[in-house]
């Protein structure tokens, strides 16, 4: 519950109910001899009734905060909610007909005459009060529990709504990612200079690339995609790539039992190629070295040998970002990242699809 909720549910919800309950057991019962009490004592009869009855709905609404918190530790309601609605109903019966009938008995101490003997009115009156009382009780309690659900009902809402940004986040960032003005500039470039120096080449150039966006635009809405999609796919980007940087550029890849069960988010690994290629120095003095392959223990490790630019671009950290959100949607485990000994290494958690 709430803080506010609670000041609301304990200030101003009991003593209305408490109001509600006495007003009733007035219009309600039927006339007893407790009516030549009230014309002898007038007011100070009706405000010990009042305090009474104020009292009394007090404790039924801590009881009912009381019960329903000790629930929630011994028996949520996520655990056994048929047993635990059971369980409370039967606890809240039992613990507001003692305190209602406590109170009637406190009610009857203090405002019946010495020696006065009750009569069937009086147990009906009394009967009655329980009754309604009951009746508040569970009112209260169904406020508490209510609030409960609705708190959590909110929640998980709220929840569901930042997923479904953070998904369309992922998602938009990753389209930039693939589809990127200066790799489309790039490989237009490259493909001018091999229209014109080596048209065979182009021929198969231009099928790389379709390759590559028709893969895009049909994966980029997947959670996961098989793993064998994924390093067809990063085939044909390496090969643009390198059709860039040349023998400057060496990727190989190393996986073979994971490619035919195990999946990975869709371009995770061409956003790794991606991203080495705009951090580090590319040229034939220093190589860029790109090894992935899998792990006994069930990862994708992508390495890369660590030559910073000199001048490096403006880094927003989205791209390793995307993929590390993308994962905490599909698992517990997150793809690792790290540097060792020259080296910068990307670890990427093997997902197997759902039967």
């Amino acid at each position: 519950m709430s803080s506010q909720f609670e000041k609301w549910f304990r200030w101003v919800v009991s003593p209305l109910a408490g109001l509600m309950v006495y007003a009733a057991c007035q219009y309600l019962l039927p006339p007893n001899p407790f009516d030549d009490y009230y014309a002898t004592f007038g007011w100070k009869a009706y405000a010990i009734d009042v305090l009474a009855t104020l009292f009394g709905t007090l404790l039924l609404s801590e009881s009912s905060i009381l019960l329903s918190r000790t629930l929630d530790r011994l028996m949520p309601w996520e655990r056994q909610p048929a047993y635990r609605l059971l369980l409370q109903f039967v606890l809240l019966l039992v613990v507001s007909t003692l305190t209602i009938y406590s109170i009637a008995e406190l009610i009857g101490l203090l405002t019946t005459p010495p020696n006065y003997v009750y009569t069937k009115a009086d147990e009906l009156s009394i009967r009655q009060t329980l009754i309604v009382g009951g009746l508040v009780a569970f009112v209260l309690n169904g406020l508490y529990t209510g609030e409960y659900f609705f708190r959590r009902w909110r929640d998980a809402f709220l929840e569901t709504e930042r997923l479904k940004r953070d998904t369309l986040t992922a998602q938009f960032e990753t389209l930039k990612a693939q589809i990127d003005p200066h790799f489309l500039f790039n490989s237009l470039n490259t493909l001018t200079t091999l229209i014109e120096e080596h048209p065979p080449m182009a021929v198969q150039f231009v099928d790389k690339l379709a390759q590559v966006y028709r893969y895009v635009l049909t994966n980029r809405a997947q959670d996961m995609v098989p793993l064998r999609d994924e390093l067809t796919f990063l085939n044909a980007y390496t090969y643009l790539a390198q059709m860039r940087f040349g023998d400057n550029l060496t990727v190989t890849i190393c996986v073979n039992g994971a490619a035919d069960t195990a999946t990975i988010p869709p371009m995770a690994l061409q956003m790794l190629l991606e991203n080495a290629l705009k951090h580090n120095v590319v040229s034939r003095s220093q190589p860029l070295t790109i090894s992935i392959s899998e792990t006994p223990d069930g990862w994708l490790d992508v390495r890369n040998t660590l030559q910073p630019k000199p001048h490096p671009e403006p880094s927003t950290g989205l791209g390793l970002l995307n993929i590390q959100n993308r994962y905490k949607h599909l698992t517990n485990r997150l793809p690792d990242i790290r540097q060792e000994a020259g080296t910068f290494v990307v670890r990427l958690p093997l997902l197997l699809p759902e039967p």
